[in-house]
């Protein structure tokens, strides 16, 4: 059985199809846990209504917003699957989504996470979509060979290339239940980038990861989906980067990670001047310098920053 986990908050317009899109899939030995993390709309509602009529739906609710981190890990605590997958309430799962990775996940009994390539969705733009290996150069550059002969790619401790750019997504990710809860989940903590946090554990702790090149999924892209609140939203990235680079499991890959959260302090100061709020970006810039003193591009981000340039 494969358990999958949905986190829902205030999506009443898509719930409805994103569900379906589960239960319908060709692999029917699963089951659906959705979470409601204090919807104020009728989202509730509405999956209550479809748990009527199939009995793999199960519906759970957080006594106190945890936010989207905390909301898969109650799922990920009530599962029972030996996999486990993901799906947002407002994306949706194509109809061999779960078989195409449930028939690797057989023949491959080493493996520990499965991927694939997905869509990136603007149903407000004309119902346009593009492959995120057309969109993203590093997928581009990683999974280009696989899709062009529609053989699977098998990855062992991919640390390297998943800072570069998180090279899976909450949609198109199966994961072998053990390990997942090994690790620990989400990262609660981090209100933004947990998930990718998530893919650099996996990448450091599975056997084998294996990329299928196919499309499993349609990620909606909405104006209003996340709100950033004064802050960047690249502001999670360093708040991440921060955290592994203390981390024993990333020894090895130090440089990279530095490297990482200096781009992501400088991009944060950008955005913070550009925004008007000159503290904030006094901050980041700082933080940036103290990270790599002798970077050129480093010493005049503070320096103008600091002059208000």
């Amino acid at each position: 059985m494969i358990s999958v986990i949905m986190p829902v908050f205030n999506v009443e317009p898509y719930v409805r199809d994103s569900v379906l899109s589960v239960l319908n899939q060709t692999y029917t030995d699963l089951e659906l846990i959705v979470v409601d993390d204090g919807s104020t709309d009728s989202t509730w509602a509405v999956v209550e209504e479809i748990a009527k009529d199939d009995p793999r739906l199960i519906l759970c609710s957080n006594r106190r917003s945890k936010g989207v981190a905390g909301a898969r890990n109650t799922g990920i605590e009530s599962s029972g699957g030996e996999w486990i997958a993901f799906l947002d309430g407002d994306d949706l799962w194509y109809p061999e989504s779960l078989e195409e990775r449930v028939s690797v996940a057989i023949n491959n009994y080493d493996c520990d996470v499965i991927t694939t390539d997905y869509h990136l969705w603007f149903p407000e733009d004309d119902d346009y979509e593009v492959r995120i290996t057309e969109k993203n150069p590093v997928w581009n550059k990683v999974f280009s060979k696989s899709n062009q002969e529609s053989k699977i790619l098998k990855m062992f401790n991919p640390v390297d290339e998943f800072l570069e750019s998180a090279l899976t997504h909450t949609s198109v990710v199966m994961i072998k239940s053990d390990l997942l809860k090994t690790i620990g989940g989400f990262d609660e903590s981090l209100k933004t980038y947990e998930d990718v946090l998530l893919w650099l554990k996996l990448a450091v702790h599975s056997k084998e990861m294996i990329y299928i090149p196919v499309v499993c999924s349609r990620y909606r892209q909405r104006t209003g989906s996340l709100t950033h609140l004064g802050d960047p939203p690249t502001k999670g990235g360093a708040e991440m980067f921060k955290k592994i680079l203390h981390d024993p499991d990333f020894d090895g890959f130090k440089s990279k990670i530095r490297n990482q959260l200096q781009h992501h302090l400088v991009i944060n100061t950008y955005w913070y001047r550009n925004s008007g709020f000159r503290y904030k970006a006094l901050v980041c810039a700082w933080e940036s310098f103290i990270s790599n003193p002798l970077n050129l591009s480093v010493q005049k981000n503070l320096i103008a920053t600091i002059f208000g340039r």
